[in-house]
């Protein structure tokens, strides 16, 4: 979810004025799993149950996707797509 001064952007995915933070990976240790920490009111997901990692996916000019992946059997826990439209080109050539 797209934050900002710890405060969700109303927007949601699409066209937030505020940026998407993603945070991603099995958190772990030779010791074993570690906890991950309080839920925010803003985050959309927490898994620590086994280890995991993150794809992100540009899905067209306007559109990336990342989804979190269990590394175990690749079975896909969560994902989100984050649309943008854009008036101006990225790149001027």
């Amino acid at each position: 979810m797209p934050v900002y001064n710890n405060t969700a952007d109303a927007a949601g995915l699409t066209d937030p004025k505020a940026p998407m933070y993603i945070v991603a990976g099995g958190a772990g240790n030779i010791e074993g799993m570690s906890d991950v920490g309080d839920r925010q009111s803003y985050n959309a997901f927490a898994y620590a149950d086994d280890f995991s990692y993150a794809r992100v996916s540009l899905l067209d000019r306007n559109q990336l996707q990342v989804q979190f992946i269990r590394s175990t059997t690749g079975e896909v826990l969560d994902q989100s797509t984050l649309y943008k439209s854009h008036s101006a080109p990225f790149v001027v050539q």
